[in-house]
């Protein structure tokens, strides 16, 4: 915890426009393989306090539209909602991260419309990162995903923490050291 918080501390010392995000594992603090207690991630309490600007979850356990629901609000104290209202209110992201490639494996291939569909009625999940691009690839799904459910372009949340000017172009300086 104190690493990401000092991480986030130096980028925006430096680089304030620049996001901090983490992919974390996918249950947060239930069930026995989960980020607090098996591989010390506080990834709440990173979101909460702000040691973090987006927060993406690998949510690879999950393969239905209603898993999926019930992993981002419906399942209580099992689902990441109950815990992220300090951050989701102060306006961070939090996206979702379906694996992709469980579906081919469990040749469910098909289910991604009903993910996307039911992520999408969370009102503070902010986009996807599908896990791995390699399988869409495979499956030549990018056109097929542009026409199923990616007709718009992603909505995201105006966050009000990321300064939203751009930088400006970047330089480079060179200094001749020696002849070689």
């Amino acid at each position: 915890t104190e690493f990401v918080h000092t991480l986030h501390d130096s980028i925006q010392a430096v680089k304030p426009w620049v996001r901090l995000s983490v992919a974390a594992l996918g249950k947060y603090n239930w069930s026995g393989w989960q980020g607090y207690g098996s591989v010390y991630q506080d990834a709440a309490l990173w979101f909460n306090q702000g040691y973090i600007d987006q927060l993406t979850p690998m949510s690879y356990h999950w393969t239905t539209g209603s898993g999926f629901y019930g992993m981002l609000v419906g399942d209580g104290t099992q689902s990441w909602g109950y815990y992220l209202q300090p951050g989701i209110n102060a306006g961070r992201l939090f996206s979702a991260g379906p694996g992709s490639y469980i579906l081919e494996e469990q040749k469910i291939w098909d289910r991604h419309l009903e993910i996307v569909n039911s992520c999408r009625t969370v009102n503070w999940l902010d986009g996807f990162q599908f896990f791995s691009y390699g399988s869409w690839n495979d499956y030549q799904y990018w056109e097929k995903a542009a026409s199923l459910f990616f007709k718009r372009k992603t909505k995201i949340r105006a966050t009000g923490l990321i300064d939203n000017t751009p930088p400006g172009a970047p330089q480079i300086s060179l200094q001749k050291v020696d002849s070689l």
